[in-house]
């Protein structure tokens, strides 16, 4: 989840290499040396942790394994750890291509014609449909009682109108990359803190009132005296 957040970050961050970005995630205590050594010189790093947890598990739950969390192998276990481990890589894929693939420039040039048509045609036709209402107003000697209401509401359509277009024009820009630094944008490190603290504390959990799990450690035979 870190190297995914950093790699949809990289487009605000342009002068960051791909080894400060994997420095990041090293000093944050997630990525061994070894590890940052090899993600530094590879692309696709999300898909490349995914690569490392495949192999984990697959050791994990072989028979032959000495990992002291080494379980067994089971079809069952094995399966849903396999469809785990897909469904996050379509996940990452997904984030990606959402990420990546933008609107084309044409269609957002046609997007800022269409604002500035519609800001263009309501003015003209406020403009028009207030003066004809004013003389008909006038012809009937209203007072400011019929007045005041006209202008505030046609004053108020010639301001929002534009401002509500414009302002999802921008929430939009704004919106398109979500796993960014901003303050909006999707709070990637408490994310990554609560997974930690999660992980942890079913770990220390499962220790303290199941010590004879074989998730957690792997029964071996008595040394030989």
């Amino acid at each position: 989840m870190a190297v995914l957040f950093l790699e949809a970050q990289a487009p605000d961050h342009p002068t960051q290499t791909i080894e400060e970005t994997v420095k990041i995630i090293e000093k944050k205590g997630l990525l061994r040396q070894e590890e940052a050594r090899v993600l530094q010189r590879l692309p696709a790093r999300s898909f490349v942790v995914l690569g490392w947890l495949n192999a984990f598990f697959e050791n994990a739950l072989s028979d032959k394994s000495d990992m002291a969390c080494a379980f067994g192998w089971s079809n069952g276990r094995y399966s849903v750890i396999a469809n785990q481990l897909i469904k996050a890589r379509e996940a990452v894929n997904k984030t990606n291509a959402y990420l990546t693939c933008q609107m084309p420039f044409g269609y957002v040039h046609l997007i800022l014609l269409l604002v500035h048509l519609t800001c263009f045609c309501n003015t003209l036709y406020t403009g028009i449909n207030f003066g004809e209402m004013l003389s008909q107003l006038h012809r009937q000697n209203a007072g400011p009682e019929e007045y005041v209401p006209l202008y505030i509401a046609r004053i108020l359509r010639l301001l929002l109108l534009p401002l509500i277009l414009d302002g999802m024009m921008l929430i939009g820009s704004v919106i398109a990359n979500p796993l960014g630094t901003e303050a909006d944008d999707f709070p990637s490190s408490r994310y990554l803190e609560e997974m930690e603290d999660e992980g942890l504390a079913v770990s220390e959990g499962i220790v303290a009132y199941h010590p004879s799990s074989t998730m957690i450690k792997k029964s071996t035979a008595p040394e030989a005296s």
